[in-house]
């Protein structure tokens, strides 16, 4: 109940493609706990996108999800209890992943939504 597993992972644990890296979106405390137990702040992410991360390995942890086009923060705590649990793990919702890769409109993130609106096509 304190964090949800976002992006490629979404994708991977239904096989619908592979992902390289693990992305959490964690509750703000859990995050600041995490930041002083030897999780270290990304510098190169922060002063890229001027956005918290912390990042061990494959491993990122983020604060919040912001929706940079609409300029809104997504509620955290509300994504966490809409999670798709699958093998115990709470997963984004493939829906608000769509949502997500819309936004960001990158052209690796729109051939996922491709792939993502075909995979719910095929197992309705």
């Amino acid at each position: 109940g304190k964090y949800i597993v976002l992006g490629g992972s979404s994708l991977a644990v239904r096989n619908i493609r592979d992902t390289k890296d693990l992305d959490i979106l964690l509750l703000p405390e859990l995050f600041d706990k995490l930041s002083q137990e030897g999780w270290e702040f990304d510098l190169e992410y922060e002063r890229r996108w001027n956005k918290k991360r912390l990042k061990k390995e494959d491993v990122e942890l983020y604060p919040y999800l912001y929706l940079e086009r609409q300029e809104r923060y997504l509620d955290v705590q509300e994504l966490i209890d809409s999670a798709d649990i699958i093998e115990g793990i709470p997963f984004q919702p493939l829906r608000n992943l769509i949502m997500c890769k819309l936004e960001s409109r990158r052209e690796k993130d729109l051939n996922d939504v491709k792939l993502i609106e075909e995979y719910l096509r095929s197992n309705k």
